[in-house]
């Protein structure tokens, strides 16, 4: 008896979040319905890592619908509108036009704001290249310093003064407070231990590079964490739930992997929520004369 072979299903994310488990087809028919983002994400297996819908090579092979779908949704610009003499774009009430390069397919217009709102959400990345006016080449968002840390928090506190709680729409709302933390950290896969220099941290989970990159997504982790001045030390299971290379194109440039707690003590929890918040509280305000 002869069986259909099952259709390849991928798991999707936007943002920090999974929404669900689907077909090539799917996806694009809720990317073209506005359902889906083209700069959410899906999950490959081969790469054991997430990809942007639009450059996953099941996804970009699809020609014909990325040419209706930029003729339908967005407009982009030619490389002579890179050019240095040509007039600058606009949106609609004379705000700064930004472009985004996602492969091989140009999206925007944008304003910053939404341009900001996919980098919080994750749609947009560090190494993703954008354009406006005042660029004469595509950049990397992590070279400009208006998506610097500093200036998105500046722009959520100017913000928050002018739309109170609508600022959460501009905004991805973290479940935890999370906050830079320089702690000492072992992982081990029941294989090989691994020593990490940790960026940051939150009740959820935390962000840390290692000099051999050979962890994947998907993995479990054992992890410990020793104590600082601040936290306390811990054990606890992590799922690798990102990966990215530090510096593209450098075979030796460290990888930064993203990781969440399984099975965390509410205790420990509790007690790493509230150092994240007062952590950030600290920063935000002024010392006093």
């Amino acid at each position: 008896m002869l069986t259909t072979p099952a259709t390849t299903q991928y798991h999707v994310a936007r943002g920090d979040t999974c929404v669900g488990c689907y077909s090539v087809e799917d996806i694009l028919s809720r990317v073209e319905r506005g359902e889906l983002d083209p700069f959410d994400h899906v999950y490959d297996e081969e790469q054991k890592d997430w990809v942007a819908i639009i450059v996953h090579p099941k996804f970009a092979s699809h020609q014909d619908f990325w040419k209706k779908y930029q003729q339908a949704r967005v407009a982009k610009p030619t490389k002579r509108e890179l050019g240095k003499t040509q007039p600058a774009p606009e949106l609609d009430g004379g705000k700064e036009a930004w472009f985004v390069l996602k492969g091989d397919h140009r999206f925007g217009p944008f304003e910053y704001l939404e341009l900001v709102r996919l980098t919080q959400v994750k749609s947009l990345n560090d190494w993703d290249y954008v354009w406006t006016k005042r660029l004469p080449k595509w950049v990397r968002i992590a070279s400009l310093p208006e998506f610097h840390v500093s200036a998105i928090e500046n722009l959520r506190e100017s913000l928050s003064q002018e739309l109170g709680g609508a600022v959460n729409e501009v905004f991805f709302r973290r479940r935890f407070a999370r906050a830079e933390f320089e702690g000492s950290i072992l992982i081990h896969n029941n294989q090989k231990v691994y020593r990490a220099r940790s960026l940051e941290m939150s009740a959820g989970g935390l962000s840390l590079a290692l000099d051999q990159g050979d962890i994947k997504v998907g993995d479990t982790l054992h992890l410990h964490v020793k104590p600082s001045k601040e936290t306390p030390t811990f054990n606890s299971q992590c799922t690798v739930v990102a990966r990215r290379v530090l510096n593209s194109g450098d075979a030796n440039s460290p990888v930064v992997y993203s990781m969440k707690f399984i099975n965390l003590e509410e205790r420990l929890r509790v007690e790493i929520d509230g150092w994240a918040t007062r952590k950030n509280e600290k920063t935000k305000k002024p010392e006093a004369a």
